[in-house]
């Protein structure tokens, strides 16, 4: 096999709460199975790869970071509705997710977008912060939230995840919430943290849809470090999972 072209957009304006975690996870894990991987930085102003990637990543930011690449978005996004269509895994994170979006409205004022994901954002100075627990179609996942953004999907777009148990997700109130948006191989979410390395299952699904494009099955991971990094997952999972609420936030067991 060719080795895995993995794009990690902005990296300096949309890489906060270790962003970059999501592409050393997809990186690591596939290196893991024997798999070679190349990883393109794009920076606002460069020309994308000459080939098409597997798997694109973009990651959260402030307001001032998304404006820094607005020019450049639409330069590519054309390069990114072509690539995302055609069955390309995508993570877009927070800001990067509505950047993403068809639309997105910060205070009142209309950015464009790169129009990929089907989902539409509106932002105002009210932000959602906390831990989110919620179920998904490949078990609980979590993560962590910091963002301004209400996110509404179109189009019969369905979520990454449902059930909330804690946190907001696209910005509906505790309990009523989604998270997310899951379209084939491409993943919209508010989850930082960074989201793949606590919830490795999801690096693994972008791994698979990556590989089955090119017609192979994605090969068992195996090694010390790959069993060293899921326990951590696990008990980093199990610890945010079971936490409970005390007078400060919530309180995570031996803590």
């Amino acid at each position: 096999m060719t080795a895995l072209q993995i794009l990690h957009l902005y990296p300096q304006e949309l890489g906060v709460f270790g962003d970059v975690g999501n592409v050393l996870a997809l990186q690591r894990r596939s290196e893991w199975r024997g798999l070679d991987v190349t990883v393109w930085q794009h920076q606002v102003g460069a020309a994308l790869p000459k080939a098409a990637p597997d798997i694109v990543v973009v990651g959260n930011g402030p307001h001032s970071g998304m404006r820094a690449v607005l020019s450049d978005l639409q330069q590519i996004a054309p390069a990114l509705r072509e690539w995302v269509s055609a069955g390309a895994g995508l993570l877009a994170v927070a800001a990067g997710w509505q950047l993403l979006g068809q639309s997105l409205t910060i205070d009142g004022e209309a950015v464009p977008t790169a129009a990929v994901l089907p989902s539409v954002a509106t932002v105002s100075k009210r932000r959602f912060v906390s831990e989110i627990v919620a179920h998904s179609s490949r078990g609980l996942i979590m993560g962590f939230e910091n963002h301004a953004a209400v996110t509404e999907l179109v189009d019969g777009a369905q979520p990454l995840a449902t059930d909330i148990k804690r946190g907001f997700g696209n910005g509906v109130p505790e309990g009523a919430a989604v998270e997310g948006v899951l379209v084939g191989a491409a993943i919209g979410t508010n989850l930082g943290g960074p989201f793949l390395p606590l919830n490795p299952t999801w690096a693994d699904y972008l791994l698979e849809q990556a590989v089955a494009r090119r017609g192979e099955v994605l090969p068992a991971i195996t090694g010390e470090w790959a069993e060293i990094a899921d326990t951590y997952a696990e008990q980093a999972r199990h610890g945010v999972a079971n936490a409970v609420p005390g007078a400060k936030g919530w309180l995570v067991a031996g803590t």
